[in-house]
């Protein structure tokens, strides 16, 4: 999907169109590719290219990005890894009454935060826009549920569980408004993490959230003292997690106590280079007598045996949960029958109309593939036994062919016949070769003899793991290879019908009702 904030450039084969002397592509295609430059966002060149609507050219490189004439530009993040220890920690140390106040906050709220940012009122983003959230867990359960917590919060969330993909998720742009790190990694340590955050120069200012498993003062030193914007234990609330990524960006006002702003105001002043953050007026507090005798232990509230609580009830309700993969196969297999029917009948109108195709297909150095008609139209399903008596739909697979009776020629130089044989072997197009050679049996030319048919498919997968489903196309619409995840609730029957226009060639891409909630 085209974000506004992407940044593209021209791959080899775009930079062949704009090279070549003739092409396939449209007067707007061309003029999009002479705006790409690497550094230019979507929204720079929708306003470059004034004649041209937005949404018209967020379709058209919707279109040269399928073709492969472009590609998603990726931030150069460096060896983030392979960096240097961050320096030494200056400054004031917060102290040991502020730590332990963060602790008893931490246990008792279940997190705390400093405002990385407070606008005056709520803020606003442009249009089309969102709060980009990476999450940086291993748990794929966990990671699952908190990017589904996030965007229904109105966020957009990636997930990174390793240190491979924490770095893959930083190339891409845009780059995320805020990290939640987990401490524990599979082959990183949460901390280190963080201390690599803060030192990078382009990642330094993204607010950053820990989330851990324990609220002990040297875990809530550690994190203060590394620049951490905040802290949550595990288990956590869904409002609690809401709640403290707003307030970190400041998109809603926090409702930390007094005494929470002194720890977090000492930290902040610790770190390098930190912004001054207003301080919450601290409540005056009495001075302490000097103790003749030790005090009687009294349990802090919110402490251990909150804790301990909150873990049992957590297990309570996880034991009471029906089985969410239980509850996945039933809409996965009955999202893969709807559209099995709603394609199978389609599949017998066109078999007995056999109308003309609406559109052409194209390919680079070869004649348009035009005057097409329908053929043979198939469409079959597989079943998966679950158990003597259950069956479900696993998969079900369209395949059609387009036909002009007619075929296509294309001579080449010897120079350039290697080039196009490539091409048509890649986009897996049949053809035969006729040879002209020299006097010394030389190959001087080749004339490609192209029939003019496509033949094309259309697959549904349904992954009972994920309870998403794969939608695989190829050469349909135009050549090509495509794949698209897709939520079981969004195959409906209007999709379907949005679905339908797409491979009947009245629509240039799949539909938007298709691929909601992806």
């Amino acid at each position: 999907m085209i974000n506004i904030e992407d940044v593209y450039f021209l791959t080899y084969l775009g930079k062949s169109e704009l090279a070549a002397a003739g092409t396939s592509l449209s007067r707007p295609e061309l003029e999009l590719l002479v705006l790409i430059d690497g550094k230019a966002t979507v929204s720079q060149i929708q306003a470059s290219a004034g004649h041209l609507a937005p949404g018209a050219v967020i379709e058209v490189l919707d279109k040269l990005l399928r073709a492969e004439r472009i590609a998603l530009q990726q931030f150069d993040i460096g060896d983030f890894f392979g960096a240097g220890a961050p320096s030494e920690w200056k400054g004031e140390m917060p102290s040991d009454s502020a730590i332990a106040r963060g602790v008893s906050t931490l246990q008792q709220n279940g997190y705390i935060v400093r405002i990385a940012r407070r606008p005056p009122g709520e803020l606003k983003l442009a249009q089309g826009k969102k709060f980009q959230v990476m999450v940086v867990e291993d748990d794929q359960n966990l990671a699952e549920n908190m990017c589904m917590v996030l965007t229904h919060a109105g966020f957009v969330a990636r997930v990174a569980a390793n240190r491979e993909q924490i770095v893959a998720a930083f190339r891409q742009p845009p780059l995320p408004d805020l990290v939640l790190l987990d401490v524990t990694l599979p082959d990183a340590d949460g901390f280190d993490v963080l201390a690599k955050v803060r030192q990078h120069p382009m990642l330094g200012k993204i607010p950053v959230i820990m989330v851990t498993g324990t609220a002990t003062r040297e875990a809530v030193l550690k994190g203060l003292l590394g620049g951490a914007n905040g802290y949550i234990t595990k288990p956590f609330e869904i409002d609690v997690l809401v709640k403290a990524v707003k307030t970190v960006l400041g998109i809603e006002a926090g409702d930390q106590k007094a005494d929470l702003g002194s720890i977090l105001d000492a930290a902040e002043s610790a770190r390098p280079g930190g912004e001054a953050v207003a301080a919450a007026p601290a409540a005056a507090t009495p001075a302490e007598p000097e103790a003749e005798a030790e005090a009687p232990f009294v349990p802090a509230p919110g402490g251990l045996l909150a804790q301990l609580r909150q873990a049992a009830l957590a297990k309570q309700l996880e034991q009471q949960k029906p089985d969410p993969k239980e509850q996945m196969i039933p809409r996965v297999s009955a999202a893969v029958e709807r559209a099995y029917r709603h394609l199978k009948e389609f599949a017998g109108q066109l078999n007995l109309a056999k109308p003309a195709y609406a559109k052409e297909y194209a390919i680079v150095g070869v004649p348009k593939f035009d005057d097409l008609k329908w053929e043979e139209v198939r469409i079959d399903f597989r079943t998966r036994e679950l158990s003597p008596t259950t069956k479900v739909f696993e998969r079900m697979t369209l395949n059609f062919s387009l036909s002009a009776n007619k075929k296509l020629s294309v001579t080449r130089d010897a120079s350039a016949d290697e080039k196009l044989e490539q091409l048509l072997l890649g986009t897996k197009i049949a053809f035969t070769t006729q040879q002209e050679r020299n006097d010394r049996g030389a190959v001087v030319r080749t004339t490609f003899i192209i029939p003019c048919e496509v033949k094309a498919s259309l697959q549904l997968v349904g992954n009972f793991d994920t309870g998403k489903l794969l939608l695989k196309t190829h050469n349909v619409e135009h050549f090509g290879t495509l794949e698209y995840v897709l939520s079981p609730e969004a195959i409906t029957e209007e999709s379907l019908n949005e679905l339908s226009r797409f491979i009947l060639g009245e629509s240039r891409r799949i539909g938007p009702l298709l691929l909601q909630d992806a």
